[in-house]
């Protein structure tokens, strides 16, 4: 049995669409109606489909084919992928020699093609599920050609792609660019077309090894850059740290040679590696070169790491030497630097620039040369290279470079402003190794040198309210003069003391003589110490005072000195010393608490005068006679030493004595001491005058034995 109308229809659309998407792709318009055709006769005959139907399926996928590209209907669908065509120079050139057409050498997105090929090829890939319809366009050129009718449409099916064939004819050894013009639906793409028959090459190697080379020091190699293109090429060259290159571009004639110089200066020991970038003209990417390179340490030393000065006298200097030794084959540039480390270096610099900084904003308030200043010293504090620079300490030379297997000597001076102890550490940064090399400095600041004669002063036991006088020197050993001033002490034996001259300049290799007086008011033991200071030098001078102040004590031998009974006119002497107890000398003076002052009358010289009138009317004194002599009267006594004293008493009054003998220290005081005298006046009976001279003289003997 024949099959269903409906059934045989459906057939029908069914395979004359799967035959249609099947060879369309590959066929033209017209060969589009041709299979259409020969499909409805079969379909008819085969399947006794009516005629008038598969005239009208017919219709129906003709027109739709035909016209429903222009119809601007989802023309998202089609992707045309551009391409930038470059010609390979040296093709180019044998193609320009040989006047043959070539095409260009390749085309980016994705679309590769060979060096100048007799035809270039252009791919139209379509993502519908339907056949679209494309118009290539290109406008006239005498170097490019259309191998396709110009305007002409291109049936791109789906998941499919078109190929579009350009020629290319250059006539000279330039650059050359066209455009291809696509058109669909609702869409124009301009495809830009370039020929590069002329091209720069340039030549290098491909790695450059420095292998061992000195830390801190620049190591240079020459590239040799040729251009083996027929372009001239204009080129740049760049790197990174610790490589450089000069120059860092350039100009390069065709087949002309440069030498490029590649510079290796590490700052750190050890292995390091970089790329040298190598950028032509001509836009091809960007080419490599290999840079690699390993630092080290070389035998470059001190002679010394410490250096220590004599002590040196203020406001004068003293120097020595060492030498820095380069025993390597490089020529080592060296600075003495404050800081062991460069981080350290930056970080003052940071310091500097702050602070300067913030004088610019105060300065930006006043007026505009205020603020130029400020600006100049933003510069110079970028441009200071933080050199080693202190008062006491002077290196010379600060800088400078050491021939290779040689020494450099340098001159370290000493300067003390003070009187005290200098430390401190100065690095040398040298070519050739990698950490800084650290000197240390030390010295002492010499003062002036003075020197007391005697520190230690031993006045002993004094009496109070006595003054004493004692001589100290002030010596000046130094080479500087000596300015020196007297500190009294706050103490109250201290201002029993003082010094003269207080203060003064003593000149190098002087003497001054420092008078001490001292008196004393303040009883018992003391020791005091008194100073000068001395200017610029931090020690003072101590002089070491002690002894003891003790009051004056004196006394006689004995209570009482009693002469008994005694005769008119008839002397009389005894005896008694005076012992001093204390420590000191005592100047004494004696004297009776009453007596006269006219001279006594003695016996002896009224018998040498027998006419004298006193036999017969008596002697007569118009003043107290002076009946005491005391020898002697006054001395010294060394300390605890003593005096003997003589006392003679003549009677000129009929009395009994009681009388004192007194002591009076000078300085001291009055009646330090006393002595008890006493007498008992003896009357003796009248003799007879027949017997008036022997009577007398047997007195006067009496009186002597007495």
């Amino acid at each position: 049995s024949l099959p269903s109308p409906c059934f045989r229809d459906c057939l029908a659309v069914f395979l004359l669409l799967f035959f249609s998407f099947a060879f369309i792709p590959s066929l033209g318009i017209l060969v589009l109606g041709i299979v259409l055709l020969c499909s409805l006769f079969c379909f008819s005959v085969l399947l006794l489909f009516p005629v008038r139907h598969c005239l009208a399926v017919f219709l129906l996928l003709f027109f739709s084919f035909a016209f429903i590209p222009s119809l601007g209907i989802n023309t998202e669908g089609i992707q045309v992928h551009p391409c930038e065509l470059c010609a390979c120079t040296s093709t180019a050139e044998s193609a320009l020699e040989k006047g043959s057409r070539k095409d260009v050498t390749r085309a980016q997105a994705g679309l590769l093609l060979s060096c100048f090929h007799k035809w270039q090829n252009h791919c139209f890939m379509s993502f519908l599920q339907f056949n679209r319809l494309v118009k290539i366009s290109m406008e006239r050129s005498p170097y490019f050609e259309l191998l396709c009718p110009n305007d002409a449409y291109h049936i791109v099916p789906p998941g499919a792609s078109s190929t579009v064939r350009i020629r290319f004819t250059p006539d000279t050894n330039k650059n050359y660019s066209h455009q291809l013009v696509c058109i669909t639906g609702l869409e124009r793409i301009v495809v830009p077309i370039r020929a590069n028959p002329a091209q720069a090459i340039l030549e290098f190697p491909d790695q450059l090894d420095f292998s061992e080379c000195p830390v801190k020091y620049s190591t240079q190699k020459t590239v040799l850059l040729r251009n083996v293109g027929n372009l001239e090429a204009q080129f740049q060259l760049s790197t990174q740290s610790p490589f450089s290159v000069v120059p860092a571009s350039g100009t390069l004639g065709i087949g002309e040679t440069m030498q490029v110089t590649v510079g290796f200066h590490p700052l750190t020991i050890g292995d390091h590696s970089g790329t040298l970038a190598v950028c032509c003209n001509t836009g091809e990417k960007t080419t490599y070169i290999n840079l690699r390179g390993e630092a080290v340490n070389v035998a470059i030393q001190l002679s010394t790491n410490s250096v220590k000065f004599e002590d040196t006298f203020i406001t004068m200097s003293s120097y020595t030497t060492l030498f820095i030794e380069n025993r390597s084959n490089i020529t080592a540039h060296f600075q003495w630097k404050t800081f062991p480390m460069k981080e350290e270096d930056d970080e003052e610099k940071k310091r500097l620039e702050k602070k300067v900084a913030q004088k610019k904003g105060f300065c930006e308030d006043y007026t505009a040369i205020l603020s130029d200043r400020v600006q100049e010293d933003m510069a110079r504090v970028e441009e200071d290279p933080l050199l080693f620079s202190y008062s006491t300490f002077l290196i010379e030379p600060i800088e400078g470079e050491i021939e290779p297997n040689c020494c450099a000597k340098i001159t370290v001076t000493f300067k003390p402003l003070k009187a005290r102890e200098y430390q401190r550490v100065v690095y040398c940064d040298i070519s050739g190794h990698e950490t800084r090399l650290p000197l240390c400095l030390r010295g002492e600041g010499q003062g002036p040198l003075v020197e007391l004669s005697y520190d230690t002063l031993a006045i002993g036991s004094v009496l109070l309210d006595t003054t004493q006088v004692y001589e100290v020197k002030l010596i000046n050993k130094g080479a500087i003069d000596a300015h020196f001033t007297y500190i009294p002490p706050a103490t109250e034996v201290g201002d029993c003391f003082g010094f003269l001259p207080d203060k003064g300049i003593i000149a190098p290799g002087g003497i001054q003589t420092i008078k001490i007086t001292f008196n004393a008011l303040v009883l018992g033991n003391f020791e005091e110490q008194f100073q000068f200071s001395v200017a610029e030098s931090p020690n003072t001078l101590t002089l070491t005072a002690s002894g003891c102040v003790c009051e004056a004590t004196v006394h006689f031998d004995m209570e009482e000195l009693n002469f008994g009974d005694i005769s008119f006119g008839f002397p009389y002497t005894m005896t008694c010393r005076l012992v001093n107890t204390s420590p000191g000398f005592l100047n004494f003076k004696l004297r009776m608490s009453d007596d006269g002052t006219q001279p006594a009358v003695t016996s002896f010289d009224q018998i040498l005068k027998p006419n004298d009138s006193s036999w017969r009317d008596g002697i007569h004194f118009y003043v107290e006679p002076r009946e005491f002599t005391i020898n002697p009267s006054q001395g010294t006594i060394t300390p605890l030493g003593y005096q003997d004293i003589m006392v003679t008493l003549c009677s000129n009054t009929v009395m009994e004595f009681y009388r004192r003998l007194l002591v009076d220290l000078e300085g001291i005081g009055k009646e330090m001491a006393t002595l008890i005298i006493s007498a008992r006046y003896q009357h003796f009976p009248e003799p007879s005058s027949q017997c008036l001279g022997c009577s007398f003289v047997k007195q006067v003997q009496l009186g002597t034995v007495r």
